[in-house]
């Protein structure tokens, strides 16, 4: 939270970044799917397990990320 905002106005301003990238994904035309960009569903299994072999940007991330866990968020940008 930032010092001195309340929840809502954290929550509501993250809702607007939230609002202005979307905006700006549309204006710009840029590819939203890994499908737009030629990316096979049958390749996902692989890049999520090479994904994996991403360890420095692995240890930095705030959450544990299994194989499982990447092949899942690369199904949803699918």
């Amino acid at each position: 939270m930032l010092l001195g905002a309340s929840t809502a106005t954290v929550t509501h301003r993250a809702s607007r970044f939230v609002e202005f990238m979307e905006d700006l994904m549309n204006r710009s035309g840029a590819p939203r799917r890994l499908r737009d960009v030629k990316v096979t569903e049958d390749s996902l299994a692989l890049l999520a397990r090479d994904a994996m072999k991403q360890e420095r940007l692995l240890m930095n991330n705030p959450v544990d990320v299994r194989e499982a866990d990447a092949l899942a968020l690369y199904k949803k940008a699918f």
